[in-house]
């Protein structure tokens, strides 16, 4: 039995324990307070067939998926440039420890005061979320870099972008790819917080409407699509950084 086959067998196990659990509770409690997964999945077929599905959640991943791009490519730079040049890493390391106790409502109120209720707001909010774990784990990454492959590439003749692309990021990922998985469960739990509290789209907005209908079944649908996007998106970027650094290292 496979490596993937097991961990499948475990996630579904997980699933089925979940589901019994899930039943055993709302068994006990009102359906008003706590819907049986049967309950909860129609209203989550109900909402799938809505016109307006799609494009909320089309709108919602675009703006945690951009977000969570410009943080790492942002933060992954300034972290492997903080690492190279010692005077950076002072300078920049002690802010962005401090940062990451920033709360997101907080980066929230100030993206609204700056660029108001639209589009902009929720993706700046995300990005500066992440940015500061983003930075420490390249920084982290960069230094657990081995010198004897970086000097193996300088005296092949390897360019500068060679050893960026196939020595040194494939060697980073050791330490950035487990970031880069959690930093993109951060945005999308980020997103879908601002778009409750200030927006009026999105899965937030949803579940804040489904909220203030004390319609549990309709707010539980919405959470297992956010719960399905965000293990599809985590585990298409693992595979998906698994792949290239077996890529660039065979190249």
């Amino acid at each position: 039995m496979t490596a993937m086959l097991r961990r499948a067998l475990w996630l579904a196990a997980s699933g089925l324990l979940l589901l019994l659990l899930w039943q055993m509770a709302a068994a006990r409690l009102e359906p008003l307070l706590l819907p049986g997964p049967g309950p909860t999945l129609k209203a989550l077929a109900l909402l799938a067939r809505e016109p307006g599905f799609a494009r909320t959640l089309g709108l919602s991943a675009w703006r945690a998926l951009g977000a969570f791009l410009v943080a790492a490519l942002a933060g992954t730079a300034a972290g492997i440039g903080a690492a190279r040049v010692p005077v950076l890493e002072r300078l920049l390391q002690p802010w962005m420890v401090a940062l990451l106790g920033m709360p997101p409502v907080a980066w929230m109120v100030l993206a609204l005061l700056w660029f108001g209720q639209g589009q902009v707001m929720p993706m700046v909010t995300v990005a500066v979320t992440l940015g500061p774990a983003l930075f420490l784990a390249a920084l982290a990454g960069e230094r657990a870099q081995d010198p004897r492959l970086l000097q193996m590439a300088r005296s092949f003749g390897a360019s500068r972008g060679r050893i960026l692309m196939q020595v040194r990021l494939p060697g980073m990922l050791s330490v950035l790819r487990p970031a880069l998985v959690a930093g993109l469960g951060t945005a999308w739990k980020a997103l879908v917080m601002v778009e409750l509290l200030a927006s009026a789209e999105g899965v937030g907005f949803q579940l804040g409407e489904a909220r203030a209908a004390l319609d549990v079944a309709r707010a539980l649908g919405w959470v297992l699509v956010t719960v399905a996007m965000v293990g599809l998106s985590q585990g298409a970027l693992w595979l998906g950084l698994r792949a290239w650094r077996t890529e660039r290292q065979d190249g």
